[in-house]
């Protein structure tokens, strides 16, 4: 995460975790191999605490800006070559991300619409399946080094205010006023 997939070799690996490369090569028989599966370990670990968060959220828009929080404070010690390093040196971890994002990122995201619409936090006139794909979409250009360049804004930022448009978009006159009503309450901005 902290270095980008391409620089890490097997031996800074078995030094990180104090064995030998030998005993690394024992658990995995190569980098790809350790790539594919510290990435459907992560995968794992998201998709567990993303549910974790939606099951004690009081309501749509609080799970939204919890698990946006968590997702942003996660996000704080990737290097941002760690996606490009994933497409052109270690496909089958790829396509890990690729369907993680198509399914359980768009559950995720679905689940939350209908939920604020069910609550009257969100617009009823929303389509949800298109709201959600259009969302995923975003998602690529929030982590697009050419549209934000690393040096020019913090991820942090580009989440925060990515969040912010799309709850405001799918907010009801009700939604909008309990988002004022928690920011001011908690104090709560996504960082």
């Amino acid at each position: 995460m902290k270095y980008g997939a391409k620089s890490i070799t097997m031996d800074d690996v078995a030094r990180e975790l104090g064995m030998s490369k030998k005993t690394l090569y024992q658990h995995f028989s190569n980098k790809k191999e350790l790539m594919k599966k510290v990435t459907a370990f992560h995968f794992a670990n998201e998709n567990e605490a993303v549910c974790t968060i939606a099951h004690q959220s009081e309501n749509a828009i609080e799970e939204l800006l919890n698990i946006s929080k968590w997702i942003s404070t996660q996000m704080k010690g990737i290097n941002p070559t760690l996606i490009y390093d994933l497409q052109k040196y270690h496909p089958e971890s790829w396509q890990l991300f690729v369907e993680h994002r198509n399914r359980d990122v768009f559950q995720t995201i679905i689940n939350n619409i209908r939920r604020g619409i069910s609550e009257g936090l969100y617009r009823e006139d929303l389509n949800p399946e298109i709201i959600t794909r259009t969302y995923i979409a975003r998602m690529e250009v929030v982590v697009d080094p050419e549209v934000f360049p690393p040096g020019m804004f913090s991820f942090q930022d580009i989440h925060r205010e990515f969040i912010t448009y799309h709850i405001r978009g799918l907010a009801s006159e009700k939604g909008l006023q309990y988002l004022a009503q928690y920011q001011n309450q908690t104090n709560v901005t996504i960082d």
